[in-house]
């Protein structure tokens, strides 16, 4: 694209290409390829493809997918550390010695790539269909993920919620309900705001 006409600026699009330089190689030495496989770690590429070819409908599904997310990991994380509480679950990790600090460090890019989603889709504008390319991301990524992890990895939480792995349901079942929970429960709540956001900017315009 044309740096006149682009919509975001180079200097985030180089930054951002600078953090998954970096990001990148220090996750695939630590926990391996397929650790990729986590929804999160892949908004991370997809964003990296979307804010360089300014991708409405890709950044669109990046803000579904990490919104929601990412309030909900930051609320856990500060309430841990503030009171001893997880309020969720899923930043337990953050707390844990035995990971090394920088490693911890790394993963709050779930703290900003929620921000630069929502700021790529004020630049470009959010489609509605970043919702269904969302769902359509999910639903292969789960099965890939109880093939490939194990209980232990739980990647994407595949084999339980939350990095638990007993529940009362086969693994079938639970594949289905699981994906029925990011979708309704993270990808929709983030979607609606996503529409009533863009609705307020446009009347105040």
């Amino acid at each position: 694209m044309d740096d006149r006409q682009s919509q975001i600026p180079v200097p985030l699009k180089a930054a951002f290409t600078v953090w998954i330089l970096v990001w990148a190689p220090i996750y695939y030495v630590t926990y391996g390829p397929e650790n990729y496989l986590w929804l999160c770690d892949v908004a991370n590429f997809l964003i990296l493809y979307a804010l360089w070819s300014e991708n409405r409908a890709i950044m669109s599904s990046q803000l579904v997918a990490t919104l929601i997310v990412g309030i909900a990991w930051s609320l856990d994380l500060a309430t841990a550390l503030a009171v001893g509480f997880h309020p969720f679950g899923g930043t337990e990790y953050m707390l844990r010695e035995e990971v090394a600090l920088g490693i911890r460090l790394l993963s709050l890019f779930h703290l900003f790539l929620p921000i630069i989603a929502a700021y790529g889709c004020a630049r470009l504008g959010y489609l509605t269909r970043g919702l269904w390319i969302q769902v359509a991301i999910t639903a292969p990524l789960l099965a890939v993920s109880r093939i490939v992890s194990t209980a232990e990895d739980n990647i994407n939480w595949v084999y339980g919620p939350f990095g638990a792995t007993e529940h009362p349901f086969s693994a079938s079942v639970y594949l289905l309900l699981l994906f029925l929970g990011y979708v309704l429960l993270l990808y929709l709540p983030a979607h609606g705001l996503a529409v009533a956001a863009g609705r307020l900017v446009r009347r105040r315009t």
